[in-house]
């Protein structure tokens, strides 16, 4: 199974999937939360946190998952959708 670093070098990691992944997994170390840990904290399933983490999330990010990731990091964001903001923290 190719790893993290393999998908990105061969760019088949969304660059929001790559970034988001990025944040909980430096967060989760900064704490020393383990993915079940941060799920509970984030409310986000922890097979989802895994997936974001090892680069296979299938899809897009959509912007309630980013807000929560954020708001659980406590990372403020601003995300723009169809001219509309929506403001975590």
């Amino acid at each position: 199974m190719p790893t993290l670093d393999d998908r990105i070098n061969a760019k088949q990691v969304p660059a929001d999937v790559l970034f988001f992944a990025g944040l909980i997994l430096e967060y989760r170390q900064k704490t020393g939360m383990t993915q079940h840990e941060f799920a509970d904290h984030s409310g986000i399933n922890r097979v989802t946190i895994g997936q974001i983490e090892s680069g296979s999330y299938r899809s897009a990010i959509k912007a309630d998952l980013m807000a929560r990731i954020a708001e659980a990091v406590d990372v403020p964001m601003e995300i723009r959708i169809g001219g509309k903001k929506l403001k975590v923290r």
